[in-house]
């Protein structure tokens, strides 16, 4: 049903979250609660904490790169995000009605070869 690394990864974080997903303290703490489980997992040498709003330079610092002469790329904002995000749950939820219409199709023609 989820194909997408996009899917795949909206699968395993927003979806599972059910009623929360929309509850803004709970999903800001299994954020921080998140963050601080790969803080104290990942040795320090090894874990950049890293903000998108930062640009290059703490990412190409940290892997020891040039910073780039172009801008830092500015995608996916919160529109695109949320736009996405209901793309998603619009796929999964068609994808259930026709899973759910195929198995009662199929409880239909089976009932309708029993009968004389």
């Amino acid at each position: 049903m989820f194909s997408t690394p996009h899917e795949e990864f909206f699968k395993k974080t927003a979806f599972c979250h059910g009623e929360y997903m929309h509850d803004h303290d709970y999903m800001r703490r299994y954020f921080k609660d998140h963050e601080e489980q790969v803080k104290s997992t990942v040795p320090p040498d090894r874990l950049v904490v890293y903000e998108v709003t930062q640009g290059w330079g703490p990412l190409c610092e940290f892997l020891d790169l040039p910073v780039p002469e172009i801008p830092f790329p500015h995608v996916n904002s919160r529109d695109e995000f949320r736009d996405l995000l209901d793309a998603i749950k619009a796929k999964h939820a068609k994808q259930s009605a026709v899973d759910n219409i195929s198995e009662h199709a199929g409880e239909f023609f089976v009932d309708r070869k029993k009968k004389p």
